[in-house]
């Protein structure tokens, strides 16, 4: 009798998966604002960096960007604390984040020193946010 051999999953490479994310995430919003965003691709060289997108459409803002399959309890408050460290000076701490089959969650602070003040808010509403700012400086 003849057995078939299901095919191997293919293995995901952490690194470019969160990456394509960081890229999505900058397509989002430059189409939501019309202004330019992209990855910030010194942070990986660097690191010490506001975040992981640079350009107009994010100024003053330092957007941690993280894709995983599974999101766990730790996992996060490591990504939160990230985020909350790279938003030094002026820069709003947010944390966007994506486990699989999950819809995107942003994470913002009413305190960037207070690590509890963490509040959800939906990535469409974060987008209105970013295109009320971009009009905004445009005046």
């Amino acid at each position: 009798m003849e057995t078939t051999k299901e095919p191997k999953k293919k293995a995901v490479n952490g690194r470019n998966k969160g990456a394509a994310f960081e890229r999505q995430i900058a397509n989002e919003i430059k189409a939501a604002t019309g202004l330019e965003c992209k990855r910030l691709i010194e942070q990986y060289r660097k690191g010490g960096l506001p975040g992981d997108l640079e350009g107009p459409a994010v100024e003053g803002y330092a957007i941690e960007c993280k894709r995983y399959s599974k999101v766990q309890p730790a996992l996060l408050t490591k990504w939160r604390a990230q985020a909350l460290a790279q938003a030094a000076g002026p820069h709003e701490p947010v944390l966007i984040y994506k486990a699989d089959r999950q819809s995107i969650v942003v994470n913002r602070w009413t305190d960037k020193t207070d690590p509890t003040s963490v509040w959800e808010q939906p990535m469409v509403d974060f987008l209105a946010e970013l295109r009320e700012n971009a009009l905004r400086r445009q005046r």
